[in-house]
Protein backbone atom coordinates (compact mmCIF):
# COMPACT_ATOMS: atom_id res chain seq x y z
CA UNK A 1 0.00 0.00 0.00
CA UNK A 2 1.14 3.12 -0.81
CA UNK A 3 0.43 6.39 1.51
CA UNK A 4 2.06 9.95 2.42
CA UNK A 5 2.01 11.16 -0.72
CA UNK A 6 0.86 14.32 -2.58
CA UNK A 7 -1.33 14.24 -5.75
CA UNK A 8 1.88 14.40 -8.07
CA UNK A 9 3.54 11.59 -6.68
CA UNK A 10 0.21 9.56 -6.84
CA UNK A 11 -0.27 10.23 -10.41
CA UNK A 12 2.93 9.43 -11.40
CA UNK A 13 2.91 6.00 -8.99
CA UNK A 14 -0.12 5.30 -11.49
CA UNK A 15 1.13 6.08 -14.86
CA UNK A 16 4.32 3.83 -13.41
CA UNK A 17 1.97 1.33 -12.92
CA UNK A 18 0.41 1.52 -16.00
CA UNK A 19 -2.82 3.04 -14.49
CA UNK A 20 -4.80 6.42 -14.22
CA UNK A 21 -6.17 8.00 -10.95
CA UNK A 22 -9.70 7.72 -11.04
CA UNK A 23 -12.25 10.73 -11.60
CA UNK A 24 -14.05 11.82 -8.47
CA UNK A 25 -17.63 9.89 -10.18
CA UNK A 26 -15.67 6.82 -10.48
CA UNK A 27 -14.38 6.96 -6.96
CA UNK A 28 -17.78 7.75 -5.98
CA UNK A 29 -19.11 4.37 -7.62
CA UNK A 30 -15.98 2.49 -6.37
CA UNK A 31 -16.10 4.05 -2.80
CA UNK A 32 -19.36 1.76 -1.98
CA UNK A 33 -16.58 -1.56 -2.12
CA UNK A 34 -13.82 0.59 0.01
CA UNK A 35 -12.60 -0.38 3.74
CA UNK A 36 -13.69 3.25 4.74
CA UNK A 37 -12.23 4.75 7.72
CA UNK A 38 -8.74 3.59 6.46
CA UNK A 39 -7.61 6.08 3.38
CA UNK A 40 -7.80 9.20 1.45
CA UNK A 41 -7.23 8.40 -2.34
CA UNK A 42 -6.55 11.15 -4.71
CA UNK A 43 -9.07 11.64 -7.77
CA UNK A 44 -8.06 12.98 -11.14
CA UNK A 45 -10.68 15.72 -11.24
CA UNK A 46 -10.02 19.13 -10.20
CA UNK A 47 -11.86 20.82 -6.99
CA UNK A 48 -14.31 23.26 -9.19
CA UNK A 49 -17.14 24.87 -7.70
CA UNK A 50 -20.76 22.92 -7.82
CA UNK A 51 -23.20 24.15 -10.61
CA UNK A 52 -24.93 27.50 -9.90
CA UNK A 53 -22.20 28.28 -6.93
CA UNK A 54 -22.08 31.82 -6.25
CA UNK A 55 -19.53 33.58 -4.31
CA UNK A 56 -20.28 34.91 -0.80
CA UNK A 57 -19.08 38.37 0.02
CA UNK A 58 -16.41 38.64 2.35
CA UNK A 59 -13.81 36.77 3.82
CA UNK A 60 -15.62 33.77 3.13
CA UNK A 61 -16.02 33.99 -0.25
CA UNK A 62 -11.98 34.88 -0.77
CA UNK A 63 -11.13 31.87 0.85
CA UNK A 64 -13.53 29.62 -1.44
CA UNK A 65 -12.53 31.57 -4.34
CA UNK A 66 -8.77 31.03 -3.84
CA UNK A 67 -9.20 27.49 -2.70
CA UNK A 68 -11.28 26.15 -5.73
CA UNK A 69 -7.93 27.29 -7.75
CA UNK A 70 -5.18 24.74 -9.10
CA UNK A 71 -6.34 22.01 -6.37
CA UNK A 72 -7.40 17.94 -6.81
CA UNK A 73 -10.19 16.39 -5.10
CA UNK A 74 -9.00 13.75 -2.47
CA UNK A 75 -12.05 11.86 -0.94
CA UNK A 76 -12.46 9.24 1.57
CA UNK A 77 -12.32 8.93 5.10
CA UNK A 78 -9.91 9.07 8.37
CA UNK A 79 -9.98 7.09 12.01
CA UNK A 80 -8.31 10.18 12.90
Amino acid sequence: ILSHINYYEANAFAEWKGMRLPTEFEWEVASQKFNWGKRWEWTNSAYLAYPNFEKENGAVGEYNGKFMSNRMVLRGASVA
